[in-house]
């Protein structure tokens, strides 16, 4: 299936309409407990998505070995300079063909986001000289623009070889048009959302979405169906690679569909590519713990 029909399916098209008219008025109770990357805790309500970006909070920093800086980030404007120079990085190594800035370039973003899954192979893809060729294979594989005759069938097992919280982070920044982090908070909060969406359809609907979901530390819910919805597939233990990274794509799709719909969502980050992180960034706050939308789960 290709982006065209991908929108233009039933459930698609009715997902992307329910989110366009829900999203801007939803309440989300942010309850985030301290850590290194949210130090001081978090506890906000927010009125819309757009004021959730208000609160972001990842306390994070990457070494850029180009220069021995060291570029720190907490908040949102913060963090999008942060993710702006790391994209720019990585595209710029990828382009000018370069094994060992790819390789600098993918581990900065790991450190970033403050995992390692994905660095062994990225080390061993850059000691064959293979990390280019793999990295722009891929690219054009989750290319949120890509061409029309390009489609979510193309991504296969045979083409993937790894995809994790760490990977989706480096394709995401490689593709440099909004593709979007699919990690667990991502996936939990988009998961949610279409489960609510389906609660307002016929029951003659069909069904043709799926959100895998990952899992929390401590108390924190992250599946929909911790708080009685359908359980969604589990990310690391029921979900292939290539499936991982179909995810990715057709969420990609989804959150341009929805912006060119919605022209004021997150209007003042910029163009399309920007206001979609911006979106993604959203719902990584209110996907850290699922309980935030209060309006149908009493949070304990």
């Amino acid at each position: 299936m290709n982006k065209a029909d991908f929108l233009k399916s039933p459930d698609v098209a009715g997902f992307i309409k329910w989110l366009a008219n829900d999203l801007g008025s939803r309440s989300f109770q942010l309850k985030i407990a301290p850590s290194r990357f949210v130090p001081g805790g978090l506890n906000h309500k927010a009125q819309g998505i757009e004021e959730v970006l208000q609160h972001y909070q990842w306390n994070s920093k990457w070494l850029d070995t180009r220069s021995g800086h060291k570029v720190e980030s907490a908040n949102w404007t913060e963090t999008r300079e942060s993710l702006e120079k790391l994209s720019k990085w990585l595209k710029d190594s990828v382009r000018s063909e370069s094994q060992e800035q790819s390789l600098d370039a993918s581990m900065a973003v790991l450190q970033w986001g403050g995992v390692r899954s994905a660095s062994r192979l990225v080390n061993e893809l850059c000691r064959t000289n293979e990390l280019v060729a793999y990295l722009r294979s891929v690219q054009t594989l989750l290319a949120v623009n890509g061409p029309p005759s390009q489609r979510i069938e193309d991504i296969t097992a045979a083409k993937i070889k790894k995809f994790d919280s760490g990977f989706t982070k480096i394709h995401a920044l490689l593709d440099g048009n909004g593709s979007p982090i699919y990690d667990s908070r991502v996936a939990g909060a988009i998961s949610l959302l279409y489960n609510l969406y389906r609660e307002t359809c016929p029951s003659t609907s069909a069904r043709t979405l799926e959100f895998p979901c990952g899992t929390a530390r401590g108390d924190q819910l992250r599946n929909p169906g911790d708080l009685g919805f359908n359980r969604a597939r589990a990310l690391y233990s029921q979900t292939a690679h290539h499936e991982w990274a179909q995810v990715q794509l057709k969420l990609g799709w989804i959150f341009w569909g929805l912006l060119t719909k919605c022209s004021s969502l997150f209007e003042n980050e910029g163009d399309i590519s920007s206001r979609a992180h911006a979106l993604e960034a959203s719902l990584f706050m209110v996907g850290y713990d699922l309980r935030c939308f209060k309006a149908h789960v009493q949070f304990l």
